[in-house]
Order: C-alpha cells, then structure tokens, then sequence
C-alpha cells in the first residue's frame, strides 16, 4: 500500500482551521466581557448620578419631620425608582412615596406612583414623620442607600444634612417666603362658619420646581381642596402637594390651590406657610 506523502500545505489548513476557531472563541469571550463591563460602567454611571440629600425641616425634640431628595444628575430617566437606606429611627407616616419593607433599621421605599419617573436633571422628594429615643438633631442621616438595587456610590455624594428649628407658632406669617419660592394665603369668601381661601406658590428661580409642597398652619378644619392633595396632617399643620397634572412650577411662574374649611374666629385662617419641593 502507497504511503501518502506528506503534505506540509494540509497541515497549514489544519492549523488555519484551530486557529479560526480559537479566534472566535476568543472573540465571542471579550465580545460577553465588553458587555458586562459595559453593564458595570452603567451601574456604576447611575449611581454615581443619583444623590440623596436628607433634610429635617421640623424639629420637636423626638418627634420630627424630615425630607429625602433624590436628584438625578444623569442624562436619562430612572424609571419605577425605589430607594433602600439603614435609618436608626420609626417613620410613622410618610408621603410622596410608600414604604414596602422594613427589616430593623433598613427600610425600602417605593415610588408614590405619580412620581415613579425620575427624568433626568431633575428631583424628587418624599417627606415623612419620625420619632426617635434622641432628639433629631442628634440623629445620623440614612446611610447606606441603595438605588434600584444597585448600592449608591458614596464617594461621588455628598449627603447634606439641615436641621431647621421649628417654628415660632407666635409669631405667625401670611406670607411663607425665601428667596426663590413663595406662598401666600387669601380669603376669597368668608360666611362666618365657613371659608374659601386661594393660596399662590410662586418659583422666582430660574430652574423648575419639580414636585412643589407646601406646609402651613390652619385655625380652623379643612374639608376641601381643589387644585392640591393633602399627603400629611400633624395636627393644625398641613402639607399640601401639586396634582398629577401639574406637580411642578416653571421657572417664574405659578401655581394656586383653593380649600374650604370651618373660619374659627382667627383673624388669618392659614399661617407659617412654607414651600418645599
């Protein structure tokens, strides 16, 4: 039987054919490591663009009132946005948002629903009543934040804490005024028992006002609103928000809401008006 020669240009197409293979094994595996390292850099983009401030804004000793802005610094929305964070103290109520879980000291909240998007270059803020065995002024901020399950990159935060005294219900305001934001009260009908007031909130910035609250004192029981959603009551103090059609105030302009409640024999129905958003 006749040996085949040896043929040095069929080991040549043998060795081709390994090495063809080898290159696309090699690069369907940096194609999947590109991938994944792409959904790292996303990952990480979003957390690092995603910064929560917490705030008190009332201060009662152990009793206090506290806000948690979450601003989107990215170019793209974060959308159905929940956020977990570790708290050392009980919320007893909250709005804005709805608490789904809590495990000790780490509580997940949800989106409210009419706020579920959070768009890019924009705020949300959800506020809440909380207690605690110190005073709030001695409280830590929430710490460990986790947005959409992905942990928050702390090292690109800046979390800001403020503690504002609470106000001094003796020396009552029509007018709640700063710098940028604006509400006031009016009477448009008053019949003894019963009113109708129009309160105005105005943005003097020049950015939008995404999500625009406002609290105030009332001497009398309100029944009605048009035009705005009570999500908190504290006793005479109220915290009213925008609608779902109209949650925020453009940069100069404004927005009003009416309610209808009892007069009381005050000679002004609704004092220490503050607006937040």
């Amino acid at each position: 039987m006749a040996i085949r020669p040896w043929s040095a240009r069929g080991s040549d197409r043998k060795k081709g054919c390994i090495k063809h293979r080898q290159d696309k094994r090699r690069l369907r595996r940096d194609t999947v490591e590109q991938a994944d390292g792409m959904e790292l850099l996303e990952k990480r983009a979003m957390m690092a663009v995603v910064a929560p401030t917490y705030e008190v804004v009332h201060d009662w000793g152990t009793e206090f009132e506290a806000n948690i802005r979450l601003h989107n610094g990215d170019t793209e929305a974060v959308n159905d946005w929940s956020v977990t964070f570790k708290y050392e103290a009980d919320i007893s109520s909250i709005w804005g948002a709805t608490i789904v879980a809590r495990e000790g000291d780490r509580y997940t909240i949800a989106n409210g629903g009419w706020n579920a998007n959070l768009e890019a270059g924009r705020s949300v803020v959800f506020g809440f009543i909380g207690s605690a065995s110190i005073p709030a002024a001695q409280l830590a901020s929430p710490v460990n934040y986790v947005i959409n399950g992905e942990a928050l990159d702390t090292s690109a935060v800046s979390l800001v804490e403020q503690v504002v005294p609470s106000q001094d219900p003796s020396n009552p305001s029509l007018s709640g005024t700063s710098d940028l934001y604006h509400a006031t009260f009016n009477e448009i009908n008053n019949w003894g028992p019963g009113f109708i007031g129009e309160v105005v909130v105005e943005n003097k910035s020049d950015h939008m006002l995404a999500g625009w609250m406002v609290e105030f004192d009332s001497a009398g029981e309100l029944d009605a609103f048009w035009n705005g959603k009570v999500v908190a009551r504290s006793g005479s103090r109220y915290t009213v928000r925008g609608p779902l059609w109209n949650p925020d105030i453009s940069p100069g302009g404004a927005v009003s809401f009416r309610v209808h409640g009892a007069s009381n024999e005050a000679e002004t129905i609704l004092t220490q008006l503050r607006v937040t958003g």
